[in-house]
């Protein structure tokens, strides 16, 4: 049985159409990959941008505390000087 051209012909485009698709499956499977490692390393930049933002969320709250010990201090001092003066008038 002798292969005919166009049988050969057929086998070569088999062959390519095979070859083909085998290449374009890699090259979908290597963006995938690169694609699936970025998400990761967006993620992990996520979690290091949550902690920065509760470690200042908590300097916050400790600067606001100190404000507030601040101005309570202040205004016990206009107070007295306040009474200080009340008494000089009196």
């Amino acid at each position: 049985m002798a292969i005919t051209q166009t049988k050969i012909q057929i086998i070569g485009c088999i062959l390519t159409v095979a070859t083909s698709m085998g290449g374009a499956w890699l090259t979908i499977n290597a963006r995938v990959y690169e694609l699936e490692k970025r998400i990761e390393i967006v993620e992990i930049d996520v979690k290091n941008s949550k902690e920065i933002i509760k470690k200042q969320d908590e300097g916050l709250i400790e600067i606001r505390e100190l404000f507030n010990r601040i101005d309570k201090n202040i205004t016990e001092i206009n107070g007295k000087l306040d009474l200080k003066q009340d008494k000089k008038f009196l």
